[in-house]
C-alpha cells in the first residue's frame, strides 16, 4: 500500500512539474519594467499587437503631428512616497547602452517634446496612478529614430543612499527608474553606415574584437556580425556577435569578447565577416569586415629574447677570449709602405682583416695614416707587452653605452630645439633638418687625390657621400662602380679630395 502512494505522489509530482514548464513556455512576453525600491513606471495604454509596448513607448508620427498618452506609475511598497517625474532625451553609449540624460534642462529632442499633465506625485502604498502627457513632433524635426524615456525618482532625502566609491570617501546615491521612449518620424530614411576602426587584442587568451561605426544615417542601426578567422592552416574559428544599437549622426566603438575559440598562441590570422543592421534589412547593405591579426604570446616571445640575449652574452664571451687569445700570441712587426692598406696587407698575410684590426686597435674606417707600422699574428715572432685586453664587462656594456649616448643626444637635441623656438616666437619655424651621421675621420692613403674607407654595415653610397660632403657621381666615377652601386662592408671606396 505504501508503495503505491509512493508511486501516485512520484506521477502527481512529475505531472505537475511538466504542467509547469508548459505554462512558461506558453506564456506572453513578459512585462520587464524597472523596479527598485518598490517603485516601477509603464506605459499606459500598451498596444496589444505590439507586445514591446507593453514595457516601451513606441511611435511613429509625422512632423507636426500630435500624440496623446499617459504613463504608468506603480508604488509596490508599503510606505507612502513622494516621487518626481521627468521626460527625458535619451542617449546610446559609444558601446552601444542604452540611457536618458540626468537634467531636463539639457533636452534638445524627444524630451522637449513631451508636456507632462503633472511631474510630481505622491502614491499610498500599492497605489498606481496614471498621468497623461502629450507629445508633439516639431514641423522640422528630422526624418529618422528619436530616443528618450521617462524617469521616476523620490524626492525625499530618505531615498539618498550613502556608499563608499574609495577609501575614506562616501558619495550620496539616489535611485531613478525609466521606461524607455521609441519615435521614428516619418519620412524619406537615409540609411548610412561607415566603419571607422577595426582590430582585435587578447587578454589571458580571450579575443577582444573591437570595432568602430559611425552612423551617417538618420535612423538607428543595430550592428551583427557574422565572422571567420583563417590561419595559415586554413579555418580557425567562426561565431556571431550581437554589438548593440548605434543612433543616427552618432558613432559607435565597442570591444566585444569574441564568443568562439580562444586565441591562438603564435602566427598571422585574418578574421573576415560581414556586418549587417538587423533593424532594417530592408535598407542596409551589408559591410565587409577584414581584419589582419597576428599573435605573439608574451612569455614566450620574453624568453626567445632572453635566449637571444644570452647566445648574445656567449658570443660575447668567445670574441673576448679571442682577444686574449691574439694579445698573448707571437707578433711580427710589419712596416707599412707607400699605397698599402688594411684590406691588401690582410690579403697579402692570408688573415683576416677584422682579426689585423683588433689586434692593432684599429677603429672604423680603419684609417693607417699615422701609423707606421702593424702587428701581425706570426708563430715566429715575440709576444707584445703593450697591448692591453679590456675587460669581459667593459666589452658587453659598449653597446648599451653608445645607444644611452645616442638615445640622450637625441633627447638634448629635440630639447634644444624647442628652447630655440620658444625664445624666438616670432620667427618663422623652419623646417627640421635630418641629423648628419655620426663623423668618422676618413681614412687618408698617400695619394694625394682622394681618401680611402672601408664600408661598415648599413653604409650605402648616399650616406658615406653626405658623410664626406661629396657628390654620389664623383664616388662612381672613381670607383668604377656599377648598378645597382651596392657597398659591401669591408669594401675599400676611393673618396675624392674637397680641393681648397
Amino acid at each position: 500500500m505504501k508503495l503505491m502512494k509512493r508511486r501516485w505522489l512520484k506521477r502527481t509530482g512529475l505531472l505537475l512539474l511538466g504542467g509547469l514548464v508548459v505554462c512558461l513556455l506558453l506564456s506572453p512576453i513578459p512585462v520587464f519594467a524597472l523596479v527598485a525600491g518598490g517603485i516601477g513606471v509603464l506605459p499606459a495604454n500598451p498596444d496589444p499587437a505590439k507586445p514591446l509596448t507593453q514595457s516601451w513607448f513606441m511611435y511613429e508620427l509625422n512632423p507636426g503631428e500630435t500624440k496623446q498618452d499617459a504613463v504608468k506609475v506603480i508604488n509596490d511598497s508599503d510606505k507612502t512616497v513622494k516621487l518626481h517625474l521627468d521626460a527625458l532625451d535619451g542617449s546610446i553609449s559609444s558601446d552601444g547602452g542604452f540611457g536618458i540624460i540626468d537634467d531636463p534642462k539639457n533636452n534638445v529632442d524627444i524630451g522637449s517634446w513631451i508636456t507632462l499633465s503633472e511631474t510630481e506625485v505622491t502614491l499610498s502604498p500599492r497605489q498606481v496612478k496614471v498621468i497623461p502627457f502629450t507629445l508633439t513632433v516639431p514641423l522640422d524635426a528630422y526624418v529618422g529614430d528619436h530616443f528618450g524615456g521617462f524617469g521616476v525618482y523620490q524626492v525625499e532625502e530618505a531615498a539618498e543612499q550613502t556608499v563608499r566609491v574609495a577609501p575614506g570617501a562616501t558619495a550620496k546615491v539616489r535611485t531613478r527608474i525609466g521606461v524607455r521612449i521609441y519615435l521614428t518620424v516619418r519620412g524619406e530614411k537615409v540609411w548610412s553606415l561607415k566603419l571607422i576602426r577595426r582590430g582585435f587584442s587578447s587578454v589571458k587568451r580571450q579575443l577582444y574584437l573591437l570595432l568602430g561605426v559611425e552612423n551617417k544615417g538618420n535612423i538607428k542601426a543595430d550592428l551583427n556580425l557574422r565572422a571567420s578567422i583563417y590561419g595559415v592552416f586554413g579555418f580557425y574559428d567562426q561565431a556571431e556577435v550581437e554589438l548593440g544599437q548605434v543612433a543616427p549622426q552618432r558613432k559607435f566603438l565597442k570591444s566585444h569578447p569574441w564568443p568562439g575559440e580562444k586565441a591562438p598562441y603564435l602566427g598571422p590570422y585574418l578574421l573576415i565577416g560581414t556586418l549587417t543592421d538587423t533593424a532594417h534589412p530592408d535598407l542596409a547593405q551589408p559591410i565587409r569586415v577584414i581584419i589582419p591579426m597576428f599573435f605573439l604570446p608574451l612569455g614566450p616571445t620574453a624568453l626567445f629574447i632572453l635566449v637571444l640575449f644570452l647566445l648574445w652574452l656567449l658570443y660575447q664571451f668567445l670574441l673576448w677570449r679571442r682577444a686574449l687569445v691574439l694579445a698573448s700570441a707571437p707578433v711580427v712587426v710589419h712596416p707599412i709602405k707607400r699605397g698599402e692598406t688594411l684590406n691588401k696587407i690582410s690579403a697579402e698575410f692570408g688573415l683576416d682583416w677584422k682579426t689585423v684590426a683588433r689586434l692593432n686597435n684599429l677603429e672604423a674606417p680603419y684609417d693607417l695614416s699615422g701609423v707606421k707600422q702593424l702587428y701581425l699574428p706570426d708563430a715566429r715572432g715575440e709576444r707584445r707587452t703593450d697591448l692591453k685586453v679590456e675587460s669581459y664587462f667593459h666589452q658587453i656594456g659598449r653597446p648599451f653605452a653608445i645607444f644611452g649616448a645616442w638615445v640622450l643626444g637625441k633627447v638634448l637635441r629635440i630639447e634644444k630645439f624647442k628652447r630655440t623656438r620658444k625664445s624666438e616666437p616670432q620667427r618663422k619655424a623652419a623646417p627640421i633638418k635630418s641629423e648628419p651621421p655620426i663623423v668618422r675621420s676618413p681614412a687618408l692613403s698617400r695619394a694625394s687625390s682622394y681618401l680611402t674607407a672601408i664600408v661598415e654595415k648599413g653604409d650605402t653610397l648616399s650616406s658615406v657621400a653626405k658623410h664626406f660632403k661629396v657628390s654620389s657621381k664623383e664616388i662612381i666615377r672613381l670607383n668604377g662602380l656599377k648598378f645597382p652601386f651596392k657597398l659591401n662592408p669591408g669594401d675599400e671606396i676611393r673618396i675624392p679630395r674637397k680641393k681648397k
